[in-house]
């Protein structure tokens, strides 16, 4: 299994696009992107995902753009994007998404 190791992502505070396609990503756990602040752009498809876990994005505040597209998603927990107020487009194609989760 394929896991986003955070720490290796701690020194990138001002990065602002990461592209992560192609790398066997499965899971992406809460604290993945905690440090990178400015970031304006993830790609996160093509991947495997299966499990986004509920805070992953809470400290991305400048998040635009999530391209979530041609993973494995089943299902999108409604507090996935509760932090992520400049986020303009989601792209979610290509998943098996059954559910998306309500208050």
């Amino acid at each position: 299994t394929y896991i986003i190791d955070w720490n290796i992502l701690w020194k990138l505070k001002n990065l602002l696009i990461l592209d992560l396609r192609y790398n066997q990503i499965k899971i992406i756990e809460n604290n993945t992107f905690d440090h990178l602040v400015k970031l304006q752009t993830l790609f996160l498809g093509p991947n495997p995902i299966k499990i986004i876990e509920s805070n992953v994005f809470q400290s991305l505040f400048n998040l635009n753009n999530l391209i979530l597209s041609e993973n494995s998603l089943q299902l999108i927990s409604n507090y996935l994007f509760k932090d992520s107020k400049k986020l303009n487009e989601i792209i979610i194609n290509n998943n098996k998404i059954t559910n998306i989760e309500k208050d």
